[in-house]
């Protein structure tokens, strides 16, 4: 079935049907304090929010934290983020222990990215719970948002 596409001649009008459907994060806001912890075993947790248009089959929403001093990211698995198909918006959780400030990304990951977050995950827990970063977001996750916030 073919479905005629109006925004098809025009690159303009093809970027900004790649913007609507970019995930976003609505909370927290740009250099936002994060409010409402979550005292958990292993630190500090906060819920972050967001929306994305449309989730493609087979992929998830994964949120990672960066330290912006060196640029390397930690995949936050531990709370697998949510996502309401009917009303565009998604829900997750950040570890926030042990920083003032996070940037926090959010990433339409495809199933090759979710393997690597998960192993990153699994390798974390052999570990004892001592995760390495990874130094670069899979260049397959094309769909990215991100957004500083301080932790009180």
């Amino acid at each position: 079935m073919y479905i005629a596409r109006p925004w098809c001649g025009s690159r303009f009008t093809q970027q900004a049907a790649r913007f609507l459907l970019r995930s976003k994060i609505t909370h927290p806001r740009p250099q936002e304090t994060l409010s409402q912890p979550e005292q958990v075993a292993s630190g500090v947790n906060y819920w972050t929010h967001g929306t994305l248009r449309r989730l493609p089959k087979g992929h998830e929403i994964w949120l990672l934290t960066q330290d912006e001093s060196t640029g390397l990211l930690r995949p936050q698995g531990f709370f697998a983020v949510t996502f309401d198909y009917y009303r565009g918006t998604w829900m997750g959780k950040i570890n926030g222990s042990g920083r003032k400030q996070v940037r926090i990304v959010a990433v339409v990951a495809p199933p090759t990215s979710q393997d690597f977050f998960r192993y990153f995950q699994e390798i974390g827990r052999l570990h004892g719970y001592q995760f390495e970063p990874v130094r670069r977001i899979p260049p397959e996750c094309k769909n990215v948002a991100s957004v500083q916030a301080f932790i009180p």
